[in-house]
């Protein structure tokens, strides 16, 4: 035990050692009730297979009216970028200082190993394998954090019970179109919501525009024009 403080704390540990030190003392103090659990946690809103369309709309009167729009298509065609990577991870999923200190702990760990049993001393190599053990490091969070989403799902990071949402009346922030995902905002009590909406018939809703939330899928909401609903 002592031989593995010791190498712990030698150059090539000693920052990830730093960092496990302050992971250890975050969540002692949670333990203890000093902190709570979402101190330092951040929320990252992800979705899979983002697919950014920009429409720049340019008045001759020399206001411009700049229309961004960040769709998703569900149809897999888009691009994936940073945030369905992330998403992957499950980043968003669960609460992000559980996943960072898995993160922590697998290179604080294996950085200590791999340093030990190849024999290195030399501080800029050990930098260098920061890179593959970070990258093996997400996996292992990846791996280790899956079990919990469902439980997740369930309960919001506070340990709430989720609220349901189908039924009520949200407002459009990003426009919908065809079968791409956009983003709607309501408020229930004093608690705001921004969730990934879709329009259930494919129709285009613009942004602004109050809709009805008709189904909850795995990952967003259908919803539907409200004097559509009143229509039927």
């Amino acid at each position: 035990m002592l031989e593995f403080f010791q190498a712990a704390f030698q150059p090539m540990n000693i920052v990830l050692s730093v960092l496990m030190i302050l992971i250890a003392f975050y969540w002692v103090t949670v333990v203890l009730g000093a902190l709570d659990m979402d101190f330092l946690d951040f929320d990252v809103d992800v979705d899979a297979d983002v697919d950014i369309d920009v429409d720049v709309d340019v008045d001759m009167d020399v206001d411009a009216d700049v229309d961004a729009d960040m769709d998703t298509d569900l149809d897999g065609g888009g691009g994936v970028g940073i945030l369905a990577m992330l998403g992957w991870f499950n980043l968003g999923k669960v609460p992000f200082m559980i996943f960072l200190s898995i993160v922590i702990f697998t290179m604080w760990m294996s950085s200590i190993l791999v340093n030990h049993y190849a024999e290195n001393t030399t501080t800029w190599i050990a930098l260098l394998l920061y890179v593959p053990i970070f990258l093996f490091a997400l996996f292992i969070a990846k791996m280790v954090t899956t079990p919990m989403v469902p439980l997740f799902e369930k309960l919001n990071f506070k340990g709430e019970k989720s609220v349901d949402l189908e039924g009520r009346v949200c407002t459009v922030m990003l426009s919908l179109k065809d079968k791409k995902m956009g983003q709607g905002e309501l408020f229930v009590g004093d608690k705001n919501f921004l969730i990934s909406i879709v329009s259930i018939d494919g129709v285009p809703i613009k942004k602004g525009e109050q809709v009805v939330i008709v189904e909850k899928k795995e990952d967003y909401y259908l919803v539907d024009r409200m004097e559509d609903r009143i229509e039927s």
